[in-house]
């Protein structure tokens, strides 16, 4: 990777760069304790809302309209710009070529379900790890332990995305009842590792964080408990997605203010901020292509999304051009 094009960043005065308060990272978890008072609610006076609930929240509108493909085209936005791309060139060719060669022998050997496995266990590598790194970046002291639980929090939400049917399988590779005691056992035992973990951290924030993403990984088991896959869905889905916008916009705003180096920002630059572009433009893109019904559409955004997936693992990591642009605060 070069590191000759870092020169424009480094020219930024850091004071007029925005920066994220570190409490904002909190607000997307306000969707944990919403749902545990509707859980309280529905069980206390009995209203059995559980057979009302859609399944899954992709049969909402607005989830689809506003979630999963937006996020992910927001941050493809980032690339429309020649520095990022002369900057990260060869790790982009060599990381997308790997993956290429993944895509392809899982068609080959496992064929179509062997492919939507990878990419289903992928996503939620994907969107527990970003939570995961938020928390890493918090605790301020890099921890093995912490790492060896990461993993763990990971595998057992693929569990329970298995459990609830997200894999797109009709029924679970396990008999019900063994799933159902390793996911209560397994969440329980990774909720109190967490726990333990979380005096080791010396911060306060960054155990307020590692607590945020044990209630989310906990709230998932329950909600499965509760015959609410909606929920065990929508909850990491909200926390990551908002997460993720949170980042992109401020990322955007302090690479483009006040020369726009991104092409669609400076035709917009006049008449619309930033944000709102980030935001907007995605949201009626990503939005419009998830309700069209065509092999084009679904092969476009899971290109898309494999390439997100990718990219998103080095891009924010050590002094990148990314993190150039993003800055923290408390």
């Amino acid at each position: 990777m070069t590191t000759t094009h870092m020169n424009t960043a480094e020219q930024e005065p850091a004071a007029s760069l925005l920066r994220i308060k570190t409490w904002v990272l909190f607000m997307p978890y306000a969707i944990i304790p919403a749902v545990i008072l509707f859980i309280i609610i529905n069980s206390v006076f009995r209203l059995h809302l559980q057979s009302s609930l859609p399944r899954i929240p992709q049969q909402i509108f607005i989830f689809t309209l506003i979630f999963e493909n937006p996020h992910i085209l927001a941050s493809s936005f980032i690339f429309l710009d020649s520095e990022y791309l002369k900057y990260y060139r060869q790790t982009l060719v060599l990381r997308l070529s790997v993956v290429a060669l993944i895509v392809a022998a899982c068609f080959v050997f496992f064929g179509v379900t062997g492919f939507y496995a990878f990419f289903y266990a992928w996503t939620i590598v994907h969107v527990t790890k970003q939570q995961l790194g938020i928390g890493k970046m918090m605790n301020r002291k890099p921890s093995k332990l912490y790492d060896i639980w990461g993993w763990l929090f990971t595998g057992m939400a693929i569990i329970v995305a298995v459990a609830i049917g997200f894999f797109g399988a009709a029924t679970a590779p396990i008999p019900e009842p063994i799933l159902w005691n390793i996911i209560i056992v397994g969440s329980s035992i990774i909720a109190l590792a967490g726990f333990a973990l979380m005096w080791m951290i010396p911060t306060k924030l960054g155990k307020l964080y590692l607590l945020g993403n044990i209630m989310m990984l906990v709230m998932s088991a329950v909600c499965y408990a509760q015959d609410m896959p909606l929920f065990a869905i929508l909850i990491p889905r909200v926390v990551h997605d908002v997460t993720a916008y949170i980042m992109y916009v401020t990322h955007d705003t302090n690479r483009n203010t006040p020369v726009p180096h991104q092409f669609v920002y400076r035709v917009t630059k006049r008449f619309m901020p930033i944000w709102v572009v980030t935001i907007g433009l995605s949201v009626l893109i990503g939005g419009t292509l998830s309700h069209v019904y065509s092999h084009y559409a679904v092969i476009f955004l899971i290109t898309m999304s494999l390439i997100h997936y990718t990219t998103e693992a080095f891009t924010w990591r050590g002094t990148s051009l990314h993190r150039q642009y993003l800055k923290f605060s408390s």
